[in-house]
This record gives structure tokens, sequence and C-alpha cells, in this order.
């Protein structure tokens, strides 16, 4: 499973986006994990959908999750769709990649 995430705020709070590409599952996932919030609750889990629920949370492709991202007044980088993308066509797992609030890649 790859996983690509980068900060941002929802409504004053801080937020950390996470998606990427299941290999196992075939399939994407997109988390928003309210940063700020000790329990770990998510604004948002792919796997709590029902919109999803035919393919089982994860969609064979980003387009659902773009208008989801959109729907929450979240950014959405598209060197970030890029890269989970591409770690479809190359069948990449084990992969975690850090971005800036800005979509450019840390360290």
């Amino acid at each position: 499973m790859s996983q690509h995430s980068y900060p941002a705020m929802s409504a004053g709070r801080p937020v950390r986006i996470v998606m990427g590409y299941d290999r196992a599952l075939r399939g994407f996932y997109l988390l928003v994990e309210r940063a700020d919030d000790a329990d770990g609750g998510f604004l948002y889990c792919n796997l709590d959908d029902p919109a999803l629920a035919d393919c089982l949370g994860l969609p064979a492709t980003l387009g659902y999750f773009v208008g989801k991202l959109r729907a929450l007044g979240l950014p959405i980088w598209q060197s970030v769709l890029d890269a989970v993308q591409a770690d479809r066509r190359n069948q990449v797992g084990n992969r975690d990649v850090r971005y800036d609030a800005n979509g450019q890649v840390l360290g």
C-alpha cells in the first residue's frame, strides 16, 4: 500500500489528508484525519462512505476522491494525484511520501 500525506486546514482545524493505492485490494483510498484529535478522529474515511459500498470503499479511479476533497473545501495537489496514479501503474507498495501544505515533497 502506498501512502501520500499532506497537512491542510478545515474549518480552522488542522487535518492530515492521506491518500494512496492499495496494491493487494487494487483500489485507491482517502482519509482526512483530524490532526488535533488525540483519539485520531476522521473527518472522512473511504471505508465509511456508503457511496463506495459497491467497491468496498476502494474505487478504481481517483475522481470520486477529488470531488470529495473539493466538497470538503480541502486542497488537492496535482503532484500528489500524479504520484498516487503512478503507484497504481507501477503496482507500488510500502511507499510513504509526505508533502508540505503546498504539495511539495518533503526531504
